[in-house]
């Protein structure tokens, strides 16, 4: 199962920190702090069928990291037909 995940864009940043988990305190990560360069779409494989995920980005660039976004919840479905 894929799952396509997004978020805004933000001003002067290099790139982007993603965190994928199976619970939205992030103790279970499916990535952590995974480099995914300068995009605002991201497709993370692998991903069990109607299950819940949670995810959020940190922007980066020369001065350092932000914050953490919030944190975002999906669900992976069937199909659609």
């Amino acid at each position: 199962m894929i799952a396509y995940i997004n978020w805004n864009q933000v001003n002067d940043v290099i790139g982007y920190g993603l965190d994928v988990a199976t619970d939205n305190g992030f103790i279970n990560y499916i990535l952590h702090n995974k480099d995914i360069s300068n995009v605002t779409v991201y497709s993370v494989s692998g991903l069990n069928i109607n299950t819940p995920y949670y995810y959020r980005v940190r922007a980066y660039n020369a001065d350092g990291l932000s914050s953490y976004s919030n944190t975002i919840s999906v669900r992976t479905i069937t199909g659609v037909k």
